[in-house]
C-alpha cells in the first residue's frame, strides 16, 4: 500500500483516509477465534465478510481487482 502496488476498495470504489485506518477497519472486522463459518471453510474470509477488497496496481498502472 505504501508504494502503491495495492489498494483497498468496497463496492467498486477506492476507500478513503489514510493507510493505518485503512488497515485498522480490516483488523476489526477480523474475527478474533475464525472457525470454520468465519473463513468460509476454506480461508476465504477476505472475499466473503471482509469490509473491503484488494485491487491489485500493476506496473503499467493497470487495477486487478479481487
Amino acid at each position: 500500500m505504501l508504494e502503491g502496488h495495492v489498494k483497498l476498495a468496497l463496492d467498486g470504489k477506492f476507500l478513503t483516509g489514510g493507510i493505518d485506518e485503512q488497515i485498522d477497519l480490516i483488523e476489526l472486522a477480523w474475527p478474533a477465534c475464525p472457525g470454520g463459518d468465519d473463513l468460509d471453510g476454506v480461508g476465504l474470509w477476505f472475499l466473503t465478510t471482509a469490509p473491503a477488497g484488494v485491487v491489485w496496481i500493476t506496473t503499467d498502472g493497470q487495477q486487478v481487482w479481487t
